[in-house]
């Protein structure tokens, strides 16, 4: 089991990397460009900072599947992950529209993406992490 892990974190983690690539670099740089002053400059932004939170979070949602979740099939990870996504994109999309000047579209496209990333990496985990066949 630690090695369905290991890897289910591995390859949530490259999942999410991409995605994040394709969110923020791609679908929301323009409102990004339009809206400067919401955001770090380029130059101050927490790479690192990102990356470690990144990890740690692919590890705490793997670890979290595993450990407590007993009927490990492919539908319950899907479950765990959608409702996951829903908690998750509530507080990264609606959470900062409630506090900061962001507009709607990049609260509702948080949302989204957060709900399509935690069902992404359930499906990851649900396919790797098998439960154990009982020995005869």
């Amino acid at each position: 089991m630690i090695k369905q892990t290991a890897r289910s974190v591995l390859a949530i983690y490259l999942a999410w990397n991409v995605l994040e690539f394709v969110l923020h670099g791609v679908i929301l740089k323009p409102t990004y460009l339009a809206t400067t002053e919401l955001w770090r400059p380029l130059g101050e932004w927490k790479y690192g900072v990102g990356q470690v939170v990144m990890a740690v979070s692919a590890a705490a949602f793997a670890l979290l599947y595993v450990r407590l979740i007993g009927n490990k099939c492919l539908r319950t990870a899907l479950c765990y992950g959608f409702l996951f996504g829903i908690m998750g994109g509530a507080v990264a999309g609606y959470g900062t529209y409630s506090a900061r000047p962001i507009p709607h579209h990049v609260a509702l496209t948080l949302f989204f993406a957060k709900l399509i990333k935690m069902t992404l990496a359930s499906l990851i985990v649900g396919m790797i992490v098998r439960p154990r066949v009982a020995e005869a």
